[in-house]
């Protein structure tokens, strides 16, 4: 945690150790340097394409290609600089990620979740609310002094730890928020794992059908790992009851919300009286 002035005690930053920045900027200038070469080497095809095919003028052609490079350098951009946000300052009435032009913003009443990263040796934290989703990392210690601060100060925020337990705040002023962002969170984890257990049991049959000969009656294969079939074959419920556990919070959530007036869970939040 960095140090502050004595005017602004109540002002917390924490910044990013400086191994991570300088593998996250190495892994930046490569990604970088990747995309600005796929980009180039695409918007060339997407000129030569309409100069050919669709026997479009040189300009047009030109135009055209120029469109589709700066299409995709503004996606590789947009892809690229959440990760070189390496502060987070915790104000007076809102959280700021990131320096200079990278900075983005959220007010605390605004802020619908406060995220721990799941996977194994990575801190930091994530915010998300009004539509936007913006995340920093950090050290162990800072983590937890991060975190620990943004929820006290966000007290409509669902804190999610490092298992993916959800956590709702103590004395929120803004229920519906609290509830809506819990809705969103269960829905896409219902959608994630049924998507994914659909996907394992199509590949359940395809290897079962390998297994078996396949479509042609050529005989039985042996030489598909069995090992593979076994997992999937285990997993696959174990996924799609994980989903439709989630999908039941989800329906509870939804209806708690339609008692409240909210017709709609994903709209804009009514005021409250």
């Amino acid at each position: 945690m960095s140090e502050i002035p004595p005017s602004d005690a109540n002002v917390l930053v924490f910044e990013t150790p400086w191994a991570t920045r300088a593998t996250t900027l190495v892994f930046a200038v490569f990604a970088g340097g990747i995309c600005l070469i796929v980009s180039t080497v695409a918007a060339v095809a997407v000129a030569l394409a309409a100069a050919q095919m669709l026997a479009a003028p040189q300009p047009i052609a030109i135009a055209t290609g120029l469109f589709a490079w700066l299409i995709m350098a503004w996606l590789a951009w947009k892809t690229i600089t959440p990760s070189l946000r390496f502060r987070v300052t915790l104000g007076h009435d809102k959280a700021e990620i990131g320096t200079a032009r990278l900075r983005r913003g959220l007010a605390y009443c605004d802020v619908e979740m406060i995220i721990l990263p799941r996977e194994r040796g990575e801190y930091g934290v994530r915010l998300e609310g009004s539509g936007r989703s913006v995340s920093v990392c950090l050290s162990p210690s800072d983590e937890v002094a991060c975190a620990a601060a943004l929820r006290q100060r966000c007290a409509n925020a669902v804190f999610v730890d490092h298992s993916g337990r959800e956590h709702l705040p103590q004395g929120a002023n803004r229920p519906l928020l609290t509830l809506r962002a819990l809705y969103r969170r269960c829905r896409a984890l219902a959608w994630a794992s049924l998507l994914c257990s659909a996907s394992m049991t199509i590949m359940i049959i395809a290897l079962a059908v390998e297994v078996l000969g396949g479509f042609g009656g050529a005989g039985p294969n042996w030489a598909i790992d069995e090992r593979l079939l076994a997992l999937c074959i285990i997993a696959t419920p174990v996924v799609a009851y994980l989903g439709l556990k989630k999908w039941r919070q989800a329906r509870v959530i939804r209806e708690k919300l339609s008692d409240c007036g909210l017709r709609d869970p994903l709209g804009s939040e009514p005021s409250e009286s």
